[in-house]
């Protein structure tokens, strides 16, 4: 088990599980709206997941810390391209009068 980790194989099962997934998706939405539609959403949610899954794939092989290091900085413009699509982005923090502290962020 301690091999398969290392060898960075459990990334590697994490991205089929995410490709799996995805194909799921776009098969369950063919009908409720247009393909092309669901494959931008879909890719705005699984892009920044999948950067980070293979930052943890670089660092688990043995890659240079330069590739580690450019996955992660991809994960963060697509984080902020989800953010911006779900119109989170720009959204002020609702604050409570009493304390003054955000609350959490209501969904869209």
């Amino acid at each position: 088990m301690e091999t398969f980790i290392t060898s960075g194989g459990v990334t590697v099962l994490i991205v089929v599980f995410m490709a799996a997934q995805s194909a799921a998706i776009l098969w369950r939405k063919r009908h409720m709206q247009p393909l092309s539609a669901t494959a931008v959403d879909l890719a705005a949610t699984i892009f920044p997941g999948l950067f980070i899954v293979l930052a943890l794939h670089a660092a688990l092989t043995g890659a240079h810390r330069m590739w580690i290091a450019g996955f992660l900085l991809a994960s963060w413009p697509a984080h902020q391209f989800d953010l911006w699509r779900r119109g989170l982005w720009n959204r002020p923090l609702d604050r409570t009068p009493e304390t003054g502290k955000a609350k959490a962020p209501r969904p869209v």
